[in-house]
């Protein structure tokens, strides 16, 4: 008899986890609340950080993103910026824009992206320009991620 107890326990115990498992995922309300509740947020390594600004050009926006350079402690000497064009109506076949990254009115860099062969340029415009990073083409939105250089930490 005790035997019977034993394996009835174990299997009951066994299968509750599966269940208590499926009523927490198929909930997407307790997802909600335990990423809410512990602040949880995608790396901006991953997605390309925050919106600085956005230029509008009538038929698309440019979206420039403020710079990346976070580490998991402090921050790196080489990083990156996004720059995306979006859709309001379309977006050109021939991107050529100057682009002010930090705001201060003078262009930092120009990109210049052929949508429809995907051959694009950088010119840069300040030594913090360090290249392309790579460039990504989605339905709706243009994206180009360009490497800098983080001037407020030395590098050796």
């Amino acid at each position: 008899m005790t035997q019977i107890k034993s394996i009835l326990g174990y299997s009951l115990a066994f299968f509750g986890i599966f269940a208590a498992m499926a009523a927490f995922l198929g909930m997407p309300s307790w997802a909600a609340l335990l990423v809410n509740g512990f602040g949880l947020k995608v790396s901006p390594w991953y997605s390309g950080g925050e919106i600085a600004r956005v230029v509008d050009h009538g038929t698309y926006q440019t979206g420039i993103y403020k710079p990346v350079f976070n580490a998991l402690i402090g921050q790196r000497s080489v990083g990156f910026v996004q720059v995306d064009w979006s859709k309001k109506a379309s977006v050109p076949a021939k991107i050529d824009e100057w682009i002010d990254l930090d705001g201060d009115g003078n262009p930092d860099l120009r990109i210049e992206w052929n949508t429809l062969n995907d051959a694009i340029a950088l010119t840069p415009a300040t030594p913090a320009i360090i290249g392309l990073k790579g460039n990504y083409a989605t339905s709706d939105r243009y994206i180009v991620r360009v490497d800098l250089r983080n001037e407020g930490k030395h590098t050796k």
